[in-house]
């Protein structure tokens, strides 16, 4: 019997060669994980619409955990805090507040996304059998809930 995830995201096969590209390959080949941000965890100020957004994401993660554990597929969401090149122009345009930004993190670094987030993404595709409905924070401790 095809689950109903197995019937909406049939097997993708990709050839990667560019690095950068893993972590976007592995969501879109495993929809068992989803993308998350700590804004919507921690309410950051004038990201309301944003961190809404994601929100619904780990709302819909925990329902599709309920509705798709009997057929044997995990879901869950990893909300991760890395620098990829997307952020290069806020560093290079203000320093002091990507500064500040860091300064938030308890391990004092934002993570790489292919030693830090890219392992955290494979773990829950492979080794965290036991995992559903929950949502792994890889952020260098920002998101501790207080």
């Amino acid at each position: 019997m095809r689950s109903p995830l197995e019937e909406a995201w049939p097997s993708q096969e990709c050839d990667v060669t560019d690095q950068s590209q893993v972590v976007d390959v592995i969501f879109a080949s495993h929809p068992d994980v989803r993308p998350v941000s700590l804004t919507g965890i921690t309410g950051e100020p004038q990201y309301a619409a944003y961190g809404s957004t994601k929100e619904a994401v780990r709302a819909l993660t925990r329902h599709a955990a309920r509705e798709w554990g009997r057929y044997g597929i995990r879901v869950n969401a990893i909300s991760p805090a890395g620098f990829n090149e997307g952020m290069e122009p806020f560093r290079a345009n203000l320093p002091a507040e990507m500064q500040k930004f860091v300064d938030r993190m308890p391990l004092g670094y934002l993570g790489d996304p292919l030693d830090d987030i890219g392992r955290a993404v494979v773990a829950l595709v492979s080794d965290l059998r036991y995992m559903t409905g929950s949502t792994l924070s890889v952020d260098g401790g920002l998101c501790v809930l207080r």
